[in-house]
């Protein structure tokens, strides 16, 4: 199994996106079949294809119910279809296990058994033939060990590139903290 060569950094055809966009998501951000992009999610969508090139890691935080979590479903809506969109939801309470059976399976698209460091080490296998970008969304609720091991992740280099957005209620604060 040969590894694939690096993607380059094409555009992501953001106008004509509504009919990728979730319906839930469909009536917040499209008008007359038309997505309406915010100056913030044009940002985000135009950055990604060299976010995911270079490895970059994003956070969005604001207030519970400000839009982040439709906005992020928009942006993975637009993605460029070969880069695997992968979006994560985090419980409050989560154990790290079950923080990692989450990402994992967004990842991958399967459940994984075992340990969280079975995860982890499924969905880096996973990533270094397959560029995807992660949203982890409620990251606020990820304790300090797992936010580490996100950081373990992020660190690797990743050929076909690799990108994480971590989204969530105060999360400056809670990643400072961390």
């Amino acid at each position: 199994m040969g590894d694939a060569p690096p993607r380059t950094a094409a555009a992501w055809d953001v106008q004509h996106a509504a009919a990728r966009v979730p319906y839930d998501v469909q009536r917040t951000f499209t008008e007359h079949s038309a997505l309406v992009l915010t100056p913030q999610m044009r940002m985000l969508a135009a950055g990604m294809p060299s976010a995911l090139a270079r490895g970059a890691a994003t956070a969005v935080s604001g207030p519970a119910g400000c839009g982040k979590t439709t906005m992020l479903k928009a942006v993975a809506a637009v993605a460029d279809p070969a880069v695997n969109t992968a979006f994560a939801d985090i419980t409050r309470g989560s154990t790290d296990r079950q923080v990692w059976e989450e990402i994992a399976t967004a990842v991958l698209g399967v459940t994984v058994e075992g340990t969280a460091r079975d995860m982890r080490h499924a969905t880096l296998e996973h990533l270094v033939t397959h560029p995807t970008l992660l949203i982890v969304d409620e990251a606020q609720f990820i304790g300090r060990a797992g936010l580490l091991q996100l950081r373990w992740l992020w660190a690797h280099p990743f050929p076909n590139g690799f990108a994480i957005v971590l989204a969530g209620s105060d999360l400056f604060s809670h990643l400072d903290a961390d």
